[in-house]
Parts: structure tokens; sequence; C-alpha cells
């Protein structure tokens, strides 16, 4: 699919009546007659247990308007206590590319003359930053630095990197906690042995018969 997917900009929540599509990033939720039947209310909170953003959040870090906004409709719609549950692709790990790539191009220059693409994948997954690319990995722009992610049959689209101590500090103005942050491969070594968790991952098609992860 082209550009990006329209998922990215989904709010999605399971009410008596099935499911409600729409947009989370540029345009307030509270004006939707059923999200207002469950409870939003700004500043207050609504009467959302929880609001689930997994790998869409960072399509919120265009700039500092669309993060506010998804910012503003996860508090408006979640009950006081309620709960964020979110998967972005790290930006520490995407900085260790970069200087992976810079070990192997050589040191990568700011400006519009830069040498390289950089980039890197494998045959499931493949991650291009066009244009200027951080020095270094190091995301100085709280917002707009986009690169292009596809993986194989799911996903073709432009994203942005999450400066994650920058996203902690203004969830936080939003009375917005950490209570949880691991990588993904860690989470999975500590649950994979869980038995529901294991059989799920197999119906999932996550590991094969041979437990062996896709």
């Amino acid at each position: 699919m082209g550009g990006v997917s329209e998922d990215a900009e989904i709010w999605r929540c399971g009410i008596t009546r099935g499911v409600l599509h729409a947009g989370l990033l540029r345009s307030s939720l509270e004006d939707i007659p059923a999200v207002q039947e469950v409870g939003f209310a700004l500043g207050i909170g609504g009467g959302f247990d929880i609001a689930s953003m997994i790998f869409c959040l960072h399509y919120a870090f265009e700039s500092d308007i669309t993060v506010r906004m998804m910012l503003e409709n996860i508090t408006g719609a979640l009950k006081p206590g309620g709960r964020l549950i979110g998967c972005v692709p790290s930006s520490k790990v995407i900085g260790e590319h970069i200087r992976e790539f810079e070990a192997t191009v050589g040191a990568l220059q700011l400006g519009d003359n830069q040498p390289s693409v950089v980039a890197w994948g494998n045959g499931i997954y493949n991650v291009r930053f066009p244009g200027k690319t951080p020095l270094h990995g190091v995301f100085d722009r709280p917002f707009g630095d986009r690169y292009f992610f596809s993986l194989a049959e799911a996903v073709e689209a432009p994203e942005f990197v999450v400066p994650w101590e920058l996203f902690c500090d203004i969830a936080g103005e939003y009375g917005l906690e950490l209570h949880y942050s691991k990588p993904l491969n860690e989470v999975w070594e500590e649950d994979k042995d869980d038995e529901f968790l294991a059989r799920l991952s197999k119906e999932m098609g996550v590991v094969d018969a041979e437990e062996h992860s896709s």
C-alpha cells in the first residue's frame, strides 16, 4: 500500500455497537456521539479503561500539533487510572543502526549534499532515511525526523522517530505516568514459555510448529 496506512491514524474502541473509526491526530473525538456515550472530557477524563496504540503512536511525531492532539484525545477519553498501551520503534535502536551505517560507509554529513541514503533491513523489513539524516543517530529535533519503513506483505509507509524521553515529558504534561517500558525482544524472552502465550504465538504464526520465530 502507498503512503500512510489509514489505521495509522485510527482510534478503535470496542463498544456494544461495534468498532468506531475516527481520526485521532488532527481532530478531537469529543463531538463523536459514540465517544460521548462512553465518556469524554478534556482535562478531566472520560469513561474508557484502555487506549491501545500498537505500532501507530509514532505517526503522531510529524509535528508538535499532532502529538498534542493525540494526547488530548487519549487523556480526554481515559477514565482516571486508565491505561495507555503502546508500542513504537525504538529511537535508540534506530540510532544504533545509523551509527553502524556510518562506520561502514564513512561519517555522514548534515546538509543537502549527504553522500549516501541511510538504509538497512533484510528480506522481511527495510528502513530508509531520505535526504538528511541526524549525524551519529542523535535526534536533536523533537518532531519531523521521517523515515520510510516497509514490511513484507504488510506495510509500506513513512514513519517518524519518537525521541523517547521527550515523549515521556510531553505525556507527563497531560497527566500520564510511565509504568512499564521494555524492548519487545526482552518481553518475548520473558513470556514465550507462558502456556497461554506460547499457544497464542503459534496460532498467530509468530513461531512455527518447531517454535522457531518467524
